[in-house]
């Protein structure tokens, strides 16, 4: 066995172990070792000495646990990505739960995986879900206002649409022709006016006040949809 001195693409002084053929020495552990290691073997107490910066032993099961105060190999997976545990700031494990989760189950003191969505019920979280005890229901669909739609017969002329703010509005025009409309008094691209073209929608929430809308063109319809 032979030293080679010198690396001049990284250290000129840089020393390694090789064999007469000028490969790199394998084997040696401890203080006989001749090469880069740490100083106590895995599973072994630790002496204290400053860590060195090291790669892990790539395995998909996890490692056989040892006593504490023993020194150990870094775990990761064969893709390169190391394998962690979250902790809180006292060590303690976090655990994850995974499922369905049940109902009040107290508070989130861990990490908990639900494929549904949990709800504060005062004291506790339950699983966010429907009425059991009777029949599904859903949110209220469009409901048209037949007391708010209408037509306007002559053209030039207006109608008026009142606007509450307990529920989103909205006024469609089913015509081939534009309406147009204002809080006030609406003119054909007039100051304070907007067009509502024809198949378009002018929707708006909670709003209290009248809208006035300005036909322009004879027996043209308007239908208001209510959101309760």
């Amino acid at each position: 066995m032979r030293s080679a001195i010198g690396n001049s693409a990284v250290d000129p002084v840089f020393t390694r172990s090789v064999t007469a053929s000028g490969a790199d020495a394998a084997g040696g552990t401890g203080t006989a070792a001749n090469q880069v290691q740490g100083t106590s073997a895995n599973g072994a107490v630790d002496d204290g000495s400053n860590p060195v910066k090291v790669g892990g032993v790539a395995s998909t099961n996890a490692p056989t646990t040892v006593a504490a105060g023993q020194r150990v190999s870094a775990w990761y997976y064969p893709n390169g990505q190391q394998a962690v545990v979250l902790t809180d700031n006292l060590g303690n494990l976090s655990t994850m739960t995974g499922g369905v989760g049940g109902d009040a189950g107290g508070v989130f003191a861990a990490i908990n995986v639900y494929n549904r969505s949990s709800v504060f019920n005062g004291s506790g979280w339950d699983r966010q879900r429907g009425d059991v005890t009777g029949t599904w229901t859903h949110a209220p669909q469009n409901t048209v206002s037949t007391a708010l739609s209408g037509t306007i017969t002559t053209s030039g002329t207006t109608a008026t649409v009142a606007f509450v703010n307990t529920a989103r509005q909205e006024v469609i025009n089913p015509s081939a022709a534009t309406l147009w409309a204002s809080w006030a008094t609406p003119t054909v691209n007039g100051a304070g006016s907007f067009p509502i073209a024809a198949g378009g929608t002018f929707s708006t929430d909670r709003t209290t006040g009248t809208l006035t809308l300005l036909s322009t063109t004879a027996t043209q319809p308007y239908t208001v949809n209510r959101y309760s």
